[in-house]
């Protein structure tokens, strides 16, 4: 039995480092909004958006199964690793083939360059991978490894986004630049380490990709509707009211998602413990313990960071902004229902209930999608905070319902 201190202990500095490092982005808002315009905040939401979109699609479910394949096939989770990297490479390229021709008929794209969109599949994959070996170094407890991948990352960005924005004035593409270069420098690192400790081996069996991909499929539903949800409203909001007002809704989305970086954080400190203890058949007490843990810290950083907003903006945002603090209030809320979703799905991943994820995650698209269109066309970037906030009540609801249902039900066996 692990001790609750030190559990505690190893989840917080996992948090900690998490927030910390996943904040880049919230610690530079006073230097970025004082050196891009609306306009240009409104291309990199855009930019950040597609990057998303397609880190979601590319891994094609199998992210999600790899992370429970470690506690559950130890023996054979580097065949399953290297399977996974291997068609997500290639998919990368395919990718990036067909935006090649896609160009050539419609070369404006969301006022990207032609560069830019064909790059954006391999982007996306080395995204994916730093964040996939974020992951594996919390499942596994490699504290020292997360932590020099975290911050290497971190310092790294910080100092190119300092000489990309601010000493060579490059707009928006001067901080996707910083984040490109420093994500391609961390895919060397992280290549290195994955070959030296032999979990991204040579020769594998096609058998294992064609289980990750069967098996990892249903899951993709929940990574596009993670994308979806927290991002397509960026495409409705430039497309019916113009990239300025997309930058607006940039700036709030940044604020509010220092929740989501907390969430984020949480989830995948919290969550490896939790399919440790469900592995092992631990007891409901233990259990109990982290459902308290989880929500007790998902609901002082949501009260924080609601009655801090206002002098957030007072303090870190240019003036031009400030129209954007309205919107925060109702994406904050939203994003606590989102953390609830979040880890009531944790039972369903452990126990393979992936269709019924894909179901889940497949309604919540339908009415994501739905409230955006409606409420954006009606009430401008305010429509899609509150598009928001009503997608994650009803997914929330959803899977609680369900994991009370499958409590009552294992009760009743018993």
């Amino acid at each position: 039995m692990i001790p609750q201190l030190s559990l505690f202990k190893r989840i917080s500095v996992y948090a900690l480092i998490s927030i910390v490092t996943s904040s880049i982005s919230f610690f530079f808002l006073p230097l970025i909004t004082t050196y891009l315009s609306a306009e240009d905040y409104g291309t990199l939401s855009v930019f950040n958006a597609l990057v998303r979109f397609f880190a979601a699609i590319i891994p094609l479910g199998m992210g999600h199964l790899l992370m429970v394949y470690i506690f559950q096939k130890k023996d054979e989770f580097p065949n399953y690793f290297s399977s996974f990297l291997k068609v997500t490479i290639l998919f990368s390229l395919m990718l990036s083939a067909i935006l090649a021709v896609f160009v050539c008929f419609k070369s404006d794209f969301f006022g990207l360059p032609v560069f830019v969109i064909i790059s954006l599949p391999l982007i996306a994959f080395i995204l994916q991978f730093y964040e996939l070996m974020g992951s594996y170094f919390i499942y596994t407890k490699q504290l020292k490894w997360f932590t020099f991948n975290s911050l290497f990352y971190f310092f790294l960005e910080l100092i190119l986004i300092i000489l990309l924005v601010v000493a060579f004035p490059l707009n928006w593409e001067g901080r996707v630049g910083a984040m490109v270069i420093s994500l391609f420098v961390l895919f060397f690192v992280n290549t290195l380490y994955c070959i030296k400790k032999e979990i991204w081996i040579s020769k594998t069996n096609i058998v294992y990709a064609k289980e990750l991909i069967v098996k990892g499929f249903p899951l993709l539903f929940m990574s596009l509707s993670i994308m979806i949800m927290n991002l397509s409203d960026r495409f409705f909001i430039e497309h019916f009211w113009g990239l300025e007002e997309t930058g607006y809704y940039g700036i709030a989305s940044t604020i509010s998602g220092m929740l989501l970086v907390a969430i984020g954080a949480l989830i995948n400190t919290i969550r490896p413990q939790l399919f440790e203890f469900l592995s092992y058949d631990k007891t409901n007490k233990q259990i109990n313990k982290l459902t308290f843990l989880f929500f007790s810290g998902l609901t002082i950083v949501t009260i924080g960071l609601y009655f801090s907003t206002p002098l957030i903006f007072s303090i870190m945002i240019n003036e031009k902004f400030m129209q954007a603090e309205y919107m925060v209030a109702p994406l904050v809320v939203g994003l606590f229902f989102w953390g609830v979703y979040n880890y009531f799905l944790s039972f369903l991943m452990y126990k393979k209930s992936n269709k019924l994820i894909g179901y889940i995650s497949l309604l919540g698209i339908l009415v994501n999608i739905s409230l955006n269109y409606f409420l954006i066309k009606d009430y401008h970037a305010m429509g899609a905070a509150y598009a928001t906030l009503l997608t994650y009540i009803c997914m929330a609801s959803v899977v609680l319902v369900i994991h009370l249902s499958n409590k009552k039900k294992e009760r009743n066996v018993a």
